[in-house]
């Protein structure tokens, strides 16, 4: 076992580099192609930060795999192959290369362009690009989608020569890139690992998103609720003179939120507020507002569909929520 590459063989080091690559790849198309189809849901933003994890990851590998090969150099060329056919594998490798640099700097582009804050498996904080405008985005997106898309075919063809080259010329082109495993029983591990990374992480966000859930239900079971049977402006008739009038059209109720490190802001469209505060009585003013969860905007459909599902606010369970302020007390500022 050679951990550097020779004459004839790949090393240990480049062997593990080229499969954990190849790994990388497929569990980041397969994820991110299921993110894309999913209804906006937690679950989705969840799936695409692990999608975009596992990105930055291969960015990382493939730099590092070409350190590698530039530092320790490597094979002669296969054997049984033409000069023809050892240019066009070179040509070959180096579109594989580009592929594999781009896509996922082009993904770092989308994030930095729609300034969305990401943490690399919700640990590391990757930082935006440099120079890069909020203009860029839709670009950057169609290229790392049809990139995707020629990268797949790409690793087909690479597969697919390296397969052909071995079973009809008799090509060491395969075997070199592989352990001592029989070819069949090596590509048959591959791709059990490959379905269990992938069954392991949509597992992993589905479970997170129900304990997220759970915890969110518990929350509200538990937590001591407001009377919503009382009028909202029955109290305090005493100081109706010190009310406050609230012009709906000139009012907004507005808020900013965040999922997974993806910042959102929307509004509720439909509420009703009433204020009671006299400055020279202020421990007598209060404060409500009732408000129409089912008026909740984000001016985003997909956003709007997700916020009201009981993953968030549950409009079908809480129709109503109130915001109830009882303490006041005068400061110096103005």
């Amino acid at each position: 076992m050679k951990f550097a590459n020779s004459s004839q063989s790949w090393g240990v080091v480049s062997q593990l580099f080229h499969w954990l690559t190849a790994l990388l790849i497929l569990v980041a198309l397969v994820l991110g192609y299921i993110a894309h189809e999913m209804a906006a849901s937690p679950a989705k933003i969840k799936l695409f930060v692990l999608h975009k994890s596992i990105g930055i990851t291969l960015l990382v590998f493939v730099l590092l795999r070409l350190l590698w090969k530039i530092t320790q150099g490597q094979p002669a060329a296969a054997t049984q192959i033409s000069d023809m056919n050892d240019k066009l594998a070179y040509w070959g490798q180096l579109t594989l290369y580009s592929f594999m640099v781009a896509i996922p700097v082009a993904g770092w582009v989308i994030n930095t362009a729609a300034n969305i804050p990401f943490k690399w498996l919700h640990l590391v904080t990757v930082p935006p690009l440099p120079w890069v405008h909020s203009s860029w985005e839709s670009l950057a997106s169609l290229a790392h989608e049809y990139l995707s898309w020629l990268l797949v075919m790409a690793v087909m063809g690479h597969m697919g020569m390296a397969i052909f080259h071995h079973a009809k010329h008799g090509s060491n082109v395969l075997l070199r890139m592989l352990p001592n495993i029989k070819p069949l029983v090596f590509f048959a591990i591959f791709i059990v690992l490959s379905v269990a990374v992938i069954a392991a992480s949509l597992y992993s966000v589905s479970l997170s998103t129900a304990v997220a859930k759970s915890a969110t239900i518990f929350a509200k079971d538990h937590q001591p609720q407001p009377d919503y049977l009382k009028p909202l402006l029955e109290e305090n008739s005493l100081h109706t003179h010190q009310q406050w009038a609230v012009i709906p059209e000139a009012s907004k109720l507005a808020f900013v939120g965040a999922y997974d490190g993806v910042p959102f802001q929307g509004e509720f469209k439909d509420f009703e507020a009433a204020i009671y505060f006299d400055p020279a009585t202020p421990e007598s003013g209060h404060f409500n507002v009732a408000i129409n969860t089912g008026s909740i905007t984000t001016y985003s459909d997909d956003w709007d569909e997700s916020l009201s599902d009981e993953d968030w606010f549950f409009v079908s369970a809480y129709p109503q929520a109130r915001y109830q302020a009882r303490v006041f007390s005068q400061t110096d500022k103005a």
